[in-house]
């Protein structure tokens, strides 16, 4: 049985509860109604959140659904309390409406809380008292944001930009790791392993990096410097094509049954030593000696598809490398 922690799903789970137990507290001091909603609406914005930047944007969803669905609730009632012909028909086409714009996209929380709001003040008040209903949601659902925010924001924050310099070089060591896992390797069926296990996480890394970088651009260092964004997006952009020319590399060894081959493992070794170098901030010297070698070496390879894949692959790594120099 494995009893170690995950550090990171201690904190947010600590975070939660901190963010829930203020919620209670100040329910409790302000005597406010329904306050059931602050707990619910705690819960959703940061329970499977990690960052400031995926906090902030799940809390202007959650508003956005509870304004509007709110708004649209009390036109029904306010203006067309006694024929529910009329009520029935605006539910629908705002139902339609939600699904239709939202459903299947990144904001599809917004188009089901608001079809639930509407539904809840609808049914579950009426007469004077919708008015009063409507807007004690909306109270709940700003303070639960509010202490969500303020939870994420001062118990251990976690910045999407920095996570998403982060998943950059971890995305770089996949194709390091796939590399040193194959070479050396004479069964063939462990290469196609290797390749299949590093590929799964290489994919991982590819998906979180695309929500995490969707999510700086909420923050403030996102808002300020959107060329780092921006930055970003390109060196994922060229990982993702030198994983796919690595990919290339090794399928020729296994069709050509060149694995192991001396020439081929001096030039991935030398790839190596360079994409170690670049991963390095602290390195001062010039690459160009190392490129020159590099190619070099790829120069005396007889095969032109192989010889013309490693050039490519060496032009992506020099421009990985210059957009690296800029982040």
């Amino acid at each position: 049985m494995n009893l170690t922690l995950d550090k990171n799903r201690m904190i947010r789970a600590l975070r939660l509860i901190l963010a829930l137990a203020a919620g209670i507290v100040t329910a409790h001091l302000i005597n406010i109604p329904m306050s059931g909603w602050i707990t619910v609406t705690t819960t959703v914005v940061l329970f499977d959140q990690e960052t400031i930047g995926g906090t902030i944007n799940r809390s202007k969803l959650r508003f956005l659904a509870t304004l509007f669905g709110s708004f649209i609730a009390l036109i029904c009632i306010l203006f067309f309390h006694d024929n529910w012909l009329i009520i029935w028909s605006l539910l629908s086409i705002s139902c339609f409406v939600y699904a239709y714009i939202f459903m299947g996209s990144k904001k599809s929380y917004i188009g089901v809380l608001g079809i639930a709001t509407m539904a809840i003040l609808i049914f579950g008040s009426s007469g004077s008292t919708s008015l009063e209903h409507a807007m004690y949601r909306i109270m709940d659902i700003v303070i639960g944001i509010s202490f969500a925010l303020l939870s994420m924001l001062l118990f251990f924050p976690q910045y999407a930009i920095k996570k998403s310099h982060q998943l950059i070089f971890s995305a770089l060591d996949d194709i390091t790791n796939l590399i040193r896992n194959i070479q050396n390797q004479d069964n063939i069926e462990q290469v196609r392993q290797h390749i299949l296990t590093i590929e799964t996480k290489f994919l991982n890394d590819v998906i979180n990096f695309n929500k995490t970088i969707d999510e700086a651009k909420h923050e403030l260092a996102g808002k300020k410097n959107p060329q780092l964004i921006e930055n970003y997006n390109k060196c994922v952009l060229q990982i993702r094509c030198l994983y796919r020319l690595v990919i290339v590399i090794f399928y020729y060894e296994l069709e050509n049954d060149s694995l192991n081959n001396p020439q081929i493992s001096q030039i991935l070794f030398k790839i190596l030593q360079v994409i170690q170098n670049i991963s390095d901030k602290n390195q001062s010297y010039s690459l160009a000696i190392d490129y020159l070698e590099l190619n070099e070496l790829i120069t005396q390879v007889k095969a032109p598809t192989l010889r013309k894949t490693m050039q490519h692959f060496t032009t992506e790594l020099k421009q990985l490398h210059n957009i690296l120099i800029l982040i």
